[in-house]
């Protein structure tokens, strides 16, 4: 009998035994696993087992948020695992487990656009609260649409820099919500600022759009507080009422009272329409009129449409314009090329001086002047040659107009399109004279040779708007700086007025002289007026004079120099000095009592009288209630001084105002009105509370002017069915934002 021998496997080797069976079995499972995974795929993909990329395709079932999930198959019969698709390893779902898998043994990184998880987190209240405002701050200061919001391009950029976590509002919760919550903010805050407001100036217009040809009324309103200039819009309505003086009588006091504002500390400045007008006396407030208004009636209505010359010479430059209208191109190639040429001639200029400066230094070291004078002739033959070549065109000179000044201060200021002239717009008349004084040889060289040559400019034509442009430019320089708002503007009145009565006053000698004639004639004849007999050129007054002496009437007549409009220049310590100005004490004081007669209701008038009354009562009774023996005998006598001291004490500061040096040109132009009469509120306490009051006054409705240029970047054609109040509230707050 064969003993058979037994193998007897130890525990170790057993248990490792069994765990390599079921490692192989593990595999096993794992690779048909693996298998019924990649079948899944291939069935919800389409594609064979062997084209699995590491990408993840549009239709993967299995696809996660995760970026990890690109490179992972879930096995849905073993929960919680999930295997590599590239290396076929098991591994828990763990999404850092996944990731470090991946990025040491395949280098894997994230990707950029990967969302993060702070993108997810819900956003606090207050956060978004802040987000919309801003939103609603974008639309108000921007004057944007709010339909803006609405839009692909402004989702994503706050998308990209917000993150997930911020949907953008719809455009209805800024337009029924959030503008409307900030406007009545606003709003409370500006009424808070009348309160302590002592005099208020307003403005006032009106304003049709064109689209729906809706009427709207401005109202605007400007302070002085610590003598900084504060102002104010505050409503923009709709106007669907008839233009008669009583509605707007009406709407104006609902506004001013909506505002918390009292009628009797406030003056008007508007234009000289006449409901304007009616409104201001069925208000009862003191009123002036618009000192551009007056000023562009005085020139344009009362002065140029009086002067026949005048205006067949404005039709013919009206003209030239038109023509250039639509050739553009060939107007600003002409200039390019006309600042080239001058460019060289600028260029050669300094050559031929380099070469003098040699000559020089040449008789410095060989003192031979027969060599010097031949240098000095050959040089100054070729100048004046050269400069002859390029000044001189057709027999035009180049210095005709004042290209020299121009192109030594700045050569790109020779180059400047033609302007047309607009009625509508103040001062567009001198515009348009300015272009064409700036191009008067580029409208040559277009025109010569052509059928319109006759609208070439002769040579008296060019003196003509030379002088025209002389007397013109002041009153556009006027306009413009007396539209401003950020300065005392009503203390510039008179001594504007006065500068431009002078102006008037100058009679232009017409007649040229007898070689200019001749020159222009010759002119004439040869270019602009060919075939026309030289004694029909008329070269003789063409109604400058007559226009000044139109326009010296007109301002006297428009703009009456009053008390008060002294009394303001006499403040404003720039014009201290000035003749126009109160140089003596009984004429300061005669402008004072005007002043408070105009204006009974102020703050100082209200002070005053109750100064006076304290002062009567205390002369009458002691502490006690009782007569004292001073009060017996001297309280008559103090009772009748009480008035007197008051103006004493005015006069004492105007002795001492006026007796202060006055302001040379450098610093006059360097004065600023509002913070000198801050810095020395102390030591003219009661000629700083006048000038508080007179100086926050502006001398043009330009402020109420300039709200309808935003409401016109407002109601566009994208946005014409903006609704009325929604315009009211955008230009509320695009003006008051800043105060709230």
């Amino acid at each position: 009998m064969v003993r058979t021998k037994n193998t007897v496997c130890s525990p170790s080797l057993t248990k490792s035994s069994k765990a390599s069976n079921t490692k192989s079995n593990n595999n096993k499972d794992l690779t048909s696993s693996f298998n019924e995974a990649v079948d899944q795929a291939e069935s919800a993909c389409g594609t064979s087992a062997s084209n699995i990329e590491p990408e993840p395709s549009a239709n993967d079932t299995n696809l996660k948020s995760c970026w990890v999930w690109n490179h992972f198959l879930q096995i849905e019969s073993k929960p919680g695992k999930a295997i590599c698709k590239h290396c076929k390893k098991l591994m828990a779902i763990s999404v850092s487990l996944m990731r470090y898998h991946l990025n040491v043994k395949h280098r894997q990184k994230i990707p950029e656009d990967q969302p993060k998880i702070t993108d997810y987190r819900t956003m606090t209240k207050e956060k978004k609260m802040k987000l919309d405002t801003a939103i609603a701050n974008f639309n108000v200061q921007d004057l944007h649409a709010v339909n803006v919001v609405m839009g692909k391009g402004f989702r994503n950029l706050m998308k990209v820099a917000v993150g997930q976590q911020y949907h953008v509002p719809h455009r209805t919760t800024f337009s029924r919500y959030r503008i409307p919550k900030m406007y009545e903010a606003c709003k409370l805050a500006v009424i808070e600022e009348f309160k302590s407001a002592e005099f208020v100036c307003c403005t006032t217009d009106m304003w049709v759009d064109n689209f729906k040809h809706l009427a709207y009324m401005t109202l605007t309103a400007h302070v002085l507080r610590n003598f900084e200039p504060k102002s104010y819009v505050l409503a923009t309505r709709h106007f669907p009422l008839s233009h008669t003086g009583i509605n707007i009588a009406e709407a104006v006091k609902e506004i001013i009272k909506e505002f918390g504002i009292s009628l009797s500390r406030t003056v008007f400045v508007t234009d000289n329409g006449a409901n304007i007008r009616c409104a201001r006396r069925i208000l009862g407030v003191v009123h002036y009129g618009c000192f551009a208004h007056n000023l562009n009636l005085s020139l344009a209505v009362d002065g140029f449409e009086n002067v026949p010359q005048i205006l067949a010479l404005f039709e013919k430059w009206k003209a030239v314009v038109k023509h250039f209208q639509f050739k553009s191109h060939a107007v600003s190639k002409k200039q390019k090329e006309l600042l080239a040429k001058r460019q060289q001639l600028e260029q050669r200029r300094k050559e031929i001086e380099l070469q003098l400066r040699k000559a020089n230094d040449a008789e410095k070291e060989s003192n031979d002047s027969e060599t010097l004078s031949e240098a000095e002739e050959v040089t100054h033959e070729s100048l004046n040659k050269e400069m002859t070549e390029e000044n001189s065109c057709e027999g035009v000179l180049l210095n005709d107009h004042d290209y020299n000044e121009i192109f030594n201060r700045n050569p790109q200021a020779y180059i400047e399109s033609l302007k047309k002239m607009v009625p509508t717009r103040w001062n567009t008349n001198c515009t348009m004279l300015r272009s064409i004084s700036r191009n008067f040889k580029v409208i040559e060289e277009l025109l010569v040779g052509t059928e319109h040559q006759n609208l070439i400019f002769s040579h008296q034509e060019r003196k003509q708007i030379d002088e025209l442009l002389k007397f013109l430019t002041p009153f556009k320089t006027a306009t413009d700086v007396l539209q401003g708002q950020k300065y005392s503007t009503i203390s510039w009145i008179i001594p504007t007025i006065a500068v431009l009565m002078e102006l008037c006053s100058n009679d232009t000698n017409d007649n040229v002289s007898a070689d200019e004639m001749i020159f222009s004639e010759i002119e004439d004849f040869g270019v602009g007026n060919m075939g026309k007999p030289m004694n029909s050129i008329h070269h003789g007054d063409f109604g400058l004079n007559a226009l000044k002496e139109k326009v010296r009437i007109s301002l006297e007549k428009r703009i009456p120099k009053t008390p008060i409009l002294r009394l303001a220049c006499s403040l404003d310590f720039k014009f201290k000095g000035d003749p126009i100005t109160y140089s003596s004490v009984d004429g300061m004081m005669e402008g004072i009592r005007d002043f408070y007669k105009t204006f009974p209701n102020s703050n100082e008038n209200r002070q005053t009288a109750t100064d006076l009354k304290s002062a009567s009562s205390m002369t009458e009774t002691s502490s006690s209630g009782k007569k004292t023996a001073f009060s017996e005998l001297f309280g008559a006598r103090f009772a009748k001084r009480s008035k007197p001291d008051h103006e004493s004490d005015i006069e004492c500061e105007l002795i001492s105002y006026l007796a202060l040096r006055n302001p040379d040109h450098s610093e006059a132009d360097n004065v600023d009105s509002f913070q000198w009469s801050k810095d020395h509120q102390h030591t003219f306490p009661k000629l700083s509370a006048i000038a508080k009051k007179l100086l926050c006054i502006v001398a043009t409705s330009a402020p109420a002017e300039r709200i309808f240029s935003v409401a016109g970047n407002i109601i566009t054609a994208q946005r014409s069915n903006i609704a009325t109040q929604n315009v009211d509230r955008m230009i509320f707050l695009y003006e008051n934002l800043e105060i709230s």
